[in-house]
């Protein structure tokens, strides 16, 4: 795995740790050293790890004391520099995470739906609409898209957690980056409708790209989330 995958991979790792309650809010971290033994990296790679973190304020630093898990917020954040389920991110949160499917179909796609995937000609799709909830209130609505040559028939049953982990448990497909784009929603549009319709609050939509392992594409979602609830946040980094 690449370096600049690898702490990305590690970051999750400790945030899964968190939102599982493994490491609870006021817990401190290992230290450098015993991180980069545990995953056995390097402590370089363990400190950009452990930045992503702090930027997406899953963890506080105390200079010279330690890295601490930091109290749940009010609101969810979003760090677009970490993928990560929405389930993960609002446990990390500090809320109880659960989701509810609407639908599962069966279609032919839309072209663009085609091309992104890169279906064979005439390659059917399988479609899902998905909320997530924090606690009690519905914060996302997912349109999600696979192949039905991967898939087929079985996510019809419906299943619970995260779609990451459901692929990699049924099919050994492991996601490990996707290509976002954030675009404002447009009512005129039927998903955007759809969506504006289940959230009934201000949102905007993240269209992705999933990737698994070997670079090739696995799904396309598009991601309706609520901007007075989810805090999005993306780290730039100046190039001259």
């Amino acid at each position: 795995m690449e370096r600049n995958t690898l702490y990305r991979w590690i970051a999750q790792q400790l945030i899964e740790r968190i939102s599982s309650g493994n490491l609870k809010p006021g817990d401190r971290l290992p230290g450098e050293y015993q991180l980069a033994k545990d995953f056995h990296v390097g402590r370089s790679t363990i400190r950009d790890a452990l930045r992503l973190l702090q930027e997406s304020e899953h963890i506080e630093v105390r200079n010279g004391v330690g890295s601490f898990v930091a109290a749940p917020r009010r609101a969810i954040a979003n760090p677009l520099t970490l993928l990560t389920s929405i389930g993960t991110m609002i446990e990390a949160s500090g809320f109880k995470a659960s989701a509810h499917i609407e639908w599962v179909r069966h279609q032919q796609p839309e072209a663009a739906w085609s091309q992104k995937l890169c279906l064979n000609p005439g390659e059917a799709v399988v479609v899902m609409g998905r909320k997530r909830f924090a606690g009690r209130r519905c914060v996302s609505f997912a349109v999600n898209i696979f192949s039905e040559s991967l898939v087929g028939k079985k996510m019809d049953q419906g299943f619970e957690g995260s779609i990451f982990h459901y692929l990699e448990e049924n099919w050994n497909i492991s996601p490990q980056y996707a290509i976002t784009r954030i675009h404002a929603m447009n009512k005129e549009l039927p998903w955007d409708a759809m969506a504006n319709e289940i959230l009934q609050e201000p949102a905007i939509m993240l269209e992705q790209l999933h990737y698994d392992q070997n670079y090739y594409p696995v799904f396309l979602s598009r991601n309706y989330v609520q901007t007075d609830f989810v805090a999005l946040q993306l780290i730039q980094k100046r190039v001259d």
